[in-house]
């Protein structure tokens, strides 16, 4: 889906160009706007793409749980247990 002429205003409003030097167009970036961190790098596809809103990364989860010595184990990353 190319961009259309809403997207062209916010575009240029921001100071963006839509178009490329050589009068080329972007199409739309599909996909998601929210990633979860991960331990394998992702690659969102946003080359020469026009965005339609911005980008959210989510915080690294982190976790705190007691462990069997009596003492609290931090988990950082992964999800919480029991859940």
């Amino acid at each position: 889906m190319d961009f259309n002429v809403d997207s062209i205003i916010k575009c240029k409003m921001l100071g963006h160009d839509p178009i490329g030097s050589s009068g080329t167009t972007y199409p739309s970036y599909v996909g998601t706007y929210s990633v979860e961190p991960d331990v394998e790098a992702q690659i969102l596809l946003t080359k020469k793409r026009i965005m339609e809103d911005n980008l959210t990364v989510q915080a690294i989860p982190l976790h705190e749980v007691s462990n069997q010595d009596g003492g609290t184990t931090v988990v950082i990353g992964g999800k919480k247990y029991g859940v």
